[in-house]
């Protein structure tokens, strides 16, 4: 009897004990109805305690759900031969299907980029669903509409447009298996579109006004575009340039005097210093070859471009050169001698003067309209002056030397100054008083002219002694300083003449004569306003960068001043408290010891300063590069106006500006 009971009570059980979940939720009411899909028990047949109330997001808090307690009452039954149906939903195929009907409800969590529909009722928060009511989801479309720029480039040679196509999102619910609760998710499908048509495009183009080099393929690629792209409508087209007159040369003449080569050892081979090419008389030189005109281009609005303006050639003949039409010859024979400076070019013909034995009291100084070359040494306070090349078999001690282009020097430098390069020469001398001079001739013939002007209105014909008294009186009472900026330029090319062109010499003859002797003749203002283009046009010419390959070439210089517009190479011991000036590299196989040594480009050495702290500084330009095997303390080194001290030694400089302008000192090259 016993057993039948237990068997009966196992077949009926009661919850006895209490059940209790915990259950959160943005909603109380949500919350609630998870707990009883868990529990599989319907509202009636629990009890609900509300924790904690929901609250909004507020001021970027976050939000607060709602929590609840959901307690089963004892007296509820449940027998495991007829257990409890449960209501279950879920989404197939975009569509809202209950599975099975139970005591509880559904609870339908929708999703913000769904519609949802309950009877027709849209709903935006968790809702519940019962076996009877209709359930409708609707996907949400989003559109961005196509974007397009057209363009027109700053000089007008293309037309194009900007295209960013237009995009269409459509969010589709996700599939879900049957459930209590049924959560909404979406995918999303994504196309893109162009809304451009030919028509667009060709309306825009004749609104900006484009009527040239239309790409009619382009316009219909433009229009089929689904990604974001620049598509060019229209292309201009460019000019063809010409090219500027030039002199054609038969004969190289920019081959002379090398520098030495060093091999591994340090040893000097001078052997190839001189590769100097001889003209003959009557050998046609060169051919002046007259510019060509480029054509003309159109922009895509249809304006017609230029090209550049093409220039001839402006041809000096100097000392034994002649010419026939479009060839040049020359009349005896030496090396040919050119110097290009812009669309200018002049051409001499050089002799070459051999000098045996010292160049001393005895021989007198040298000055030639050529390449000086001595096999002996040369002594103190003597001057060697070149319009070519200076070669130096000996030593140079306390002497001057001056060459138009290179110099080099066998043995050591002592005390001497030594310069190559007429432009170095006249940069630092002749162009800057040459400046001054053509600045006051140009306002004292303005002056001149409205003199001219008054004595005109005073007397139809006034005589050549009223003009001369009238002009006089301007120079003494309202430009004195123009005589005495005349006279010293004219002394300075007088102390270089022989190392200085022919057009430096008439020039300073030229204004010597009418400026400074008071003749009457020479005085006439035409003649004035004649010498005053002349030096206008000398001061352009000169202004000008020559096309020069110059450099000097040493072993050892000591307390010496270096100059040359070119390079300059040391390549035996170094330099001890000389200065150094190059418009090119600085290349010392040695040390440099005190002094300064300044470049352009590239200043290079073995060793800079010395362990006994002598004063060293080195300097290029902001583009320039220093490269020290060793640098002593108190080496002063700037690149542009960057400076570095260095306050211990240091290996393997490589100093140099940064693309930011900030000095890089390097570890290595």
């Amino acid at each position: 009897m016993d057993t039948d009971v237990d068997i009966n009570n196992n077949k009926l059980k009661r919850c006895i004990m209490l059940k209790t979940i915990k259950k959160k939720a943005n909603t109380v009411e949500e919350a609630i109805q998870l707990a009883l899909a868990e529990l599989h028990v319907s509202r009636e047949q629990v009890t609900v305690e509300v924790l904690q109330q929901p609250t909004s997001k507020l001021f970027g808090l976050k939000q607060q759900q709602a929590i609840v307690n959901v307690t089963v009452r004892e007296e509820t039954p449940v027998t495991e031969e007829q257990p409890l149906q449960r209501s279950l939903a879920g989404i197939e195929n975009e569509q809202f299907v209950i599975h099975s009907s139970g005591p509880e409800d559904i609870v339908l969590v929708p999703h913000p980029k769904l519609q949802v529909y309950i009877n027709d009722e849209l709903i935006e928060n968790t809702a519940i669903v019962s076996s009877t009511d209709q359930v409708t989801i609707k996907p949400i479309v989003e559109k961005k509409d196509t974007v397009y720029k057209f363009t027109v480039d700053n000089d007008k040679m293309k037309a194009s447009v900007l295209i960013e196509p237009g995009e269409q999102i459509i969010y589709k619910v996700n599939d879900h298996p049957p459930s209590s609760t049924v959560r909404l998710s979406v995918y999303e499908e994504i196309s893109y579109f162009n809304e451009l048509t030919k028509e667009m495009i060709t309306h825009e183009l004749e609104r900006q006004g484009i009527t040239f080099g239309m790409n009619e393929e382009n316009i219909l690629y433009a229009i089929d575009v689904l990604a974001d792209e620049e598509v060019t409508l229209a292309t201009g087209k460019r000019p063809t340039e010409g090219a500027d007159g030039q002199v054609d040369f038969y004969v190289d003449y920019k081959i002379g005097m090398t520098p030495p080569e060093i091999d591994q050892l340090g040893k000097v081979d001078f052997r190839e210093t001189r590769s100097i090419p001889q003209v003959r008389v009557d050998q046609c030189v060169a051919t002046i070859l007259p510019p060509k005109p480029g054509t003309s281009g159109m922009d895509v609005k249809g304006n017609v471009i230029q090209p550049k303006p093409v220039h001839e050639v402006s041809v000096h003949l100097g000392k034994g050169m002649y010419q026939k039409e479009q060839d040049i010859y020359s009349s005896m024979s030496g090396r040919l001698h050119v110097e290009t400076r812009g669309m200018t070019a002049k051409m001499e013909v050089l002799d070459r003067l051999l000098h045996q034995g010292d160049v001393n009291i005895s021989s007198g100084n040298l000055r030639f309209q050529g390449d000086i070359e001595i096999s002996g040494k040369i002594e103190e306070k003597m001057k060697v002056e070149a319009a070519g090349d200076i070669e130096v078999k000996g030593q140079v001690s306390g002497a001057s030397l001056f060459a138009n282009k290179s110099t080099i020097i066998q043995k050591n430098v002592f005390a001497a100054i030594v310069n190559s390069g007429n432009t170095h020469l006249m940069a630092e001398v002749l162009l800057k008083q040459l400046e001054e001079v053509v600045e006051q001739l140009m306002v004292f013939d303005t002056a001149v002219q409205a003199v001219l002007l008054r004595l005109k209105q005073v007397s139809k014909e006034s005589s050549e002694e009223a003009i001369h008294q009238a002009v006089q009186l301007l120079i003494d009472n309202n430009f004195k300083q123009l005589p005495t900026a005349i006279g010293s330029f004219v002394r300075e090319t007088s102390k270089h003449q022989n190392a200085l062109s022919k057009d430096w010499i008439q020039l300073a003859n030229q204004l010597y004569l009418t400026f400074m002797t008071k003749n009457m003749k020479n005085m006439s203002p035409h003649r004035m306003k004649q010498v005053t283009k002349e030096a206008e046009h000398l001061l352009h010419y000169y202004s000008t960068p020559a096309d020069e390959d110059v450099f000097i070439s040493i072993p050892y210089a000591i307390n010496s001043q270096i100059s040359c517009s070119g390079d300059i190479m040391i390549w035996g011991q170094g330099v001890y408290n000389s200065t150094l000036k190059s418009g090119g590299d600085i290349n010392i196989t040695g040390y440099i010891k005190g002094g300064t040594v300044e470049a352009e480009n590239v200043v290079q050495a073995k060793e800079a300063g010395s362990e006994s702290g002598v004063p060293t500084t080195i300097k290029v330009s902001e583009k320039g590069r220093i490269i020290l095997s060793i640098a002593h303390i108190d080496t002063v080194i700037y690149v542009g106006k960057k400076k570095h001290i260095f306050l211990k030694k240091t290996s393997l400089v490589n100093a140099h500006l940064d693309e930011e302008g900030e000095l890089k000192i390097g570890t290595n090259y």
